[in-house]
């Protein structure tokens, strides 16, 4: 998205969001299979561990905005190459969260679906303003006012999601599973003999 908007093509930025909407509509279906299907396994199995991937996590988004920075100075630097492996650590702070969204939704797991799209919204946002600003750095700006504009929406839109996600997430730590105890038996009281007079 950020690329079309540089490149003043508004075939190519529609072209780019519907390949987000569809790609993204997958990965959140693929998750939601995958809930689905630990809903119907035997109980006694918990799921937990995939509200990390839902919760706020400084390391997420660290590797996310590294690797949005990196897919975005290689795709100037050498356009006709892919930047496979930096796509992967940008890919890292957009899938999980949104798989892990689609899992919580039918695993029934509470919080998890809306923090998992949020983390997902806010992860996007900030890999669209750091692709921005690092093709301005470089030297790769609109040649139209229709490219500006869009840059400009991109730019305003990126920003506001951010904070507004930011502001609506939880301040609490991911839950920790409780470790049920079984209760000490509690023994009968036993007659005490008195001392015969």
């Amino acid at each position: 998205l950020p690329l079309s908007a540089v490149l003043d093509s508004p075939l190519f930025f529609l072209k780019s969001f519907v390949h987000l909407i569809l790609g993204s509509g997958l990965v959140f279906g693929i998750g939601a299979l995958a809930g689905w299907i630990s809903a119907n396994l035997p109980p006694g199995r918990a799921f937990s561990q995939i509200l990390v991937y839902t919760a706020p996590s400084w390391a997420n988004l660290i590797v996310g905005a590294v690797g949005a920075a990196l897919t975005a100075y290689l795709m100037v630097r050498s356009p006709r190459q892919k930047p496979l492996v930096a796509n992967i650590a940008a890919a890292y702070g957009l899938v999980l969260p949104l798989s892990a969204s689609g899992f919580s939704l039918t695993a029934r797991i509470p919080t998890g679906m809306e923090s998992g799209l949020e983390q997902f919204l806010i992860h996007l946002s900030l890999a669209a303003l750091i692709a921005l600003i690092l093709y301005f750095s470089l030297g790769l700006k609109p040649a139209k006012i229709f490219g500006y504009a869009m840059t400009l929406a991109l730019i305003g839109v990126s920003i506001t999601a951010m904070f507004v996600f930011a502001g609506l997430l939880p301040a609490e730590e991911t839950p920790v599973a409780q470790v049920e105890t079984s209760p000490s038996p509690i023994l009968p009281e036993t007659p005490v003999a008195s001392p015969a007079p």
